[in-house]
């Protein structure tokens, strides 16, 4: 792409180049999804215990953080946001199948898919600002970012459903 045309498009530049756009359809929904699971599983895996599933569920964030910040280099950020994602969907639908009278296995998958969503978040932060050029990247990172909140929007209203049927949660997180 020509840099010049690129300032002087701006944020425009992001629709109107086709393999631009198509990454940031691609990027927007994979911010969509981990948002959901990420709230989504912070939202409803604390539901017996409250001090122990949340604190259980921030170990956990902080393990994947720091498990991620050396992996990503030696493995690739696609693999990596791949494997992510399907480690937290996974677990999500295994514990979706849990009775609600196992609490520990229920929050054991949460706190594997709490992984999962956390190490993926971290992933799509870097992954994405590679995909994009430097003249429109904030930009990008800005409008999935913004596109991100419809996840977070969704989260409350789906951890609820558990008052409908308690595996819906989980399987609409994972699923």
């Amino acid at each position: 792409m020509n840099d010049e045309k690129t300032k002087k498009l701006g944020i425009c530049i992001l629709v109107a180049h086709p393999i631009l756009r198509y990454r940031l359809i691609i990027m927007s929904f994979n911010w969509i999804v981990i948002t959901l699971c990420f709230y989504g599983l912070s939202l409803n895996s604390a539901n017996e215990d409250l001090f122990i599933g949340m604190s259980m569920m921030a170990l956990v964030e902080l393990m994947a953080y720091i498990i991620t910040l050396f992996i990503m280099d030696f493995f690739g950020r696609r693999p990596v946001l791949s494997l992510c994602q399907l480690l937290a969907g996974l677990s999500c639908v295994c514990a979706g199948f849990v009775p609600t009278t196992y609490y520990w296995a229920r929050l054991t998958l949460a706190l594997i898919g709490k992984m999962g969503a956390s190490a993926a978040f971290a992933t799509v932060f870097v992954y994405s600002a590679e995909l994009f050029p430097t003249p429109v990247r904030n930009s990008a990172i800005g409008l999935c970012s913004t596109l991100a909140r419809i996840g977070a929007l969704l989260a409350p209203s789906i951890a609820s459903l558990d008052s409908v049927l308690a595996c819906l949660p989980f399987l609409i997180s994972g699923g």
